[in-house]
């Protein structure tokens, strides 16, 4: 019953470090595709990476989440907020257009990091509180598992990093961003297959 019971908790940890990854790892590879395509300059798509500040910056805020969370139900309440909070505003950005909501949608998708990067600092607590000393390196694998797990749904490349829209833009109601995105990728792939190598004669 204790195996189990600590098997289900490696598994749901695992879960979680793979959702909060996904957000930033999927926008901070799509975001940049799509403004290269719109012909944005290379510094513009650099300064971009500043989206990822509420990661770096999260230390300055983790003590007001361990002020406010006295048992594991408040770090579960912190989870789950955070994760609510980031599911929404991704679902809000799928439905505004990349050519007019450009600013609108970074805003929203830093908000969205500092959610993400607040859920990273309850779930870390939480592990340290719900796993003995033995286990905590069972823990720290689930954290780096799941990390890399949510990079490469959220996005390693460009492609995987736009398959979820790709696919939302086969309905005939697709979100304008998924849209966008789907619309010019085809068109890549189409200039790469008349653009391939040529064959020597």
């Amino acid at each position: 019953m204790i195996q189990k019971d600590k098997t289900y908790n490696l598994a749901t940890f695992f879960c979680l470090y793979i959702a909060q990854t996904i957000p930033m790892s999927f926008f901070s590879t799509v975001i940049p595709v799509m403004m290269r395509q719109e012909d944005f300059s290379l510094s513009a798509i650099g300064l971009l990476q500043l989206i990822k500040l509420p990661w770096i910056l999260k230390f300055l805020w983790s003590p007001m989440v361990d002020r406010h969370a006295v048992t594991t139900g408040d770090y579960k309440r912190w989870i789950f907020s955070s994760e609510l909070i980031y599911a929404g505003l991704i679902f809000a950005v799928a439905f505004l257009d990349f050519h007019t909501d450009f600013y609108t949608i970074v805003a929203l998708i830093i908000i969205s990091f500092v959610a993400s990067a607040t859920q990273d600092i309850a779930t870390d607590a939480l592990a340290v509180l719900a796993f003995s000393r033995k286990d905590k390196s069972l823990a720290n694998s689930m954290q780096s598992m799941g990390s890399f797990g949510g990079s490469m749904i959220g996005g390693s490349s460009s492609k995987s990093a736009g398959t979820v829209c790709c696919l939302a833009s086969r309905c005939s109601s697709s979100p304008p961003f998924c849209h966008s995105f789907s619309t010019k990728a085809s068109a890549s792939s189409r200039r790469k297959r008349t653009n391939g190598p040529k064959r020597q004669t």
